[in-house]
């Protein structure tokens, strides 16, 4: 098939080639084509190409199915489809049978031109910040004549939250705070994750036999122990502490990266290079 040769050329054309902007893909692709040969048709489209089909009244048959009733064909069981000039569409459910026009109710007498469907969408589908964060690194990298381009791909705005939907409510506030209902129209937030860190921390010789609440959620401001913070309702903490308790007084060595399998106490899982690696989500 001849797309298939024309996939392969191309593929081998771009191959361990610098691709640095999409257009170096069309000017790969115009010029895979063997020596002597015109070059292949490139022809670029973008967001205001796509229509919007979906409008039925603009549409002559709500369906392509060769059945409405249950048990009757479905779309995958089409073999072959025509579509003729004055728009009616027959189908063939096996190669060697007849076109059979579709049993739908005609919605339209006449063809809608292509003109007369809206565009699907007024403007580029904006990626996500992070993505647009991770092509910036890119710059670093690539020429710097290609950077204007990363530069001003639409993206969404960072979601920056504020201090007051994050931050520990004052004791005074926190009963109130906690009897907040969503139905009031105020957005909820997401449930907040564990936060790691890769130190670990001491208890300087605590009580023995006095019990502890280590923190597990990450959000204490008194690591590695609980300071309540997991119960403020806004923040929808799901992980609650640890209960444990000494033996003695002395120094413990208390994990605060959270991965431990000792739980509560470090078992040098924070020298790990996973949590190492880690150390860009520490809270600040």
């Amino acid at each position: 098939m001849e797309v298939d040769s024309v996939h392969s050329c191309i593929e081998n054309k771009i191959k361990n080639k610098a691709i640095h902007l999409p257009s170096d893909y069309g000017r790969y692709t115009k010029e895979a084509r063997v020596r002597g040969v015109e070059p292949y048709e490139l022809k670029e489209i973008s967001y205001n190409f796509v229509k919007d089909y979906a409008l039925i009244s603009l549409v002559k048959y709500p369906s392509i199915r060769p059945g409405k009733k249950t048990n009757d064909p479905t779309v995958n069981e089409i073999k072959v489809i025509k579509y003729t000039p004055d728009g009616t569409i027959q189908a063939k459910l096996s190669f060697y049978g007849e076109f059979l026009d579709l049993p739908g109710r005609i919605t339209n007498s006449t063809v809608a031109n292509l003109s007369d469907f809206p565009q699907l969408r007024k403007e580029p589908i904006k990626i996500k910040y992070t993505k647009w964060q991770h092509l910036q690194q890119l710059k670093e990298v690539i020429p710097l004549d290609c950077g204007p381009y990363y530069d001003n791909l639409l993206h969404e705005e960072k979601a920056i939250k504020e201090n007051k939907e994050t931050s520990v409510p004052e004791k005074g506030n926190r009963k109130k705070n906690n009897k907040q209902s969503p139905s009031k129209g105020k957005k909820r937030t997401q449930p907040l994750q564990p936060v790691f860190t890769n130190n670990t921390k001491i208890i300087n010789k605590p009580k023995g036999g006095k019990k502890y609440s280590w923190c597990l959620c990450g959000r204490s401001k008194k690591q590695p122990i609980c300071d309540g913070t997991h119960k403020i309702a806004q923040l929808k903490i799901t992980h609650k502490p640890v209960r444990f308790e000494v033996e003695e007084s002395k120094e413990y060595w208390i994990c605060n990266c959270k991965q431990t399998k000792n739980r509560p106490f470090c078992d040098g899982t924070h020298k790990s290079k996973e949590v190492q690696d880690a150390s860009s989500i520490i809270r600040q």
